[in-house]
């Protein structure tokens, strides 16, 4: 399933159990799930059931990650981990066990587009003069504490905005290979990965040389 077919799935799976869902919500849970149509199906059931006796009748983001956080999102969160921290090593891994299970090139692709727009907003309203807790509220969406929250932090210390710029402009290119050239799309998603390590990875290196 493309992301299209995976929007119209997730949709048309809850309003026919009387449900809406999110805009942000959505984006989510199509980012995470995988080519699989039985598994695509089987975690659209687990938050649907989740919602079932809840009188809140729109699934938001927080259901969605409530429930689909352990699972579906875990290796391509590794892979935007390891990315944007420039660990080639794990990223190799991450990337090998989110193809194995199935999962969808262009989806990864977009969800690194996702986590580097958030860190370019989030970046941009610091620029102008919010601080850190300030502009994090008016990005809205982002991780309110814990790991994820950490490590979206160390995200923005390391990749100032104009890298920011860059690697936008890089994951844009990455999602138009994969829809026209024809070439392998799983290894058009991983040379980008691997591109935007590189430069994290390098950005460290220089950084502790100058200590």
């Amino acid at each position: 399933d493309n992301a299209e077919a995976l929007e119209g799935l997730v949709e048309s799976a809850a309003r026919a159990q009387g449900l809406s869902i999110e805009a942000d919500a959505l984006d989510w849970i199509v980012e995470r799930l995988g080519g699989d149509r039985g598994q695509t199906r089987s975690e659209i059931d687990k938050l649907l059931l989740y919602k079932a006796s809840d009188d809140d009748k729109a699934v938001t983001l927080d259901d969605a990650m409530a429930v689909l956080g352990d699972t579906a999102a875990i290796g391509v969160d590794d892979v935007i981990a390891a990315t944007f921290d420039g660990e080639l090593v794990a990223l190799d891994r991450a990337l090998d066990r989110v193809f194995a299970e199935g999962g969808n090139a262009v989806q990864l692709v977009r969800a690194l587009q996702r986590h580097a727009d958030q860190l370019h907003l989030v970046s941009g309203y610091a620029k102008a003069g919010s601080n850190l807790e300030a502009a994090m509220f008016k990005a809205r969406g982002l991780p309110r504490g814990g790991p994820v929250r950490q490590r979206f932090e160390r995200h923005l210390r390391s990749w100032p905005l104009p890298r920011l710029s860059a690697a936008l402009l890089a994951i844009l290119e990455g999602e138009i290979q994969c829809k026209s050239t024809g070439l392998p799309d799983q290894a058009i998603a991983r040379r980008l990965c691997l591109r935007l390590a590189h430069l994290a990875h390098s950005a460290r290196q220089a950084a502790r040389a100058r200590r």
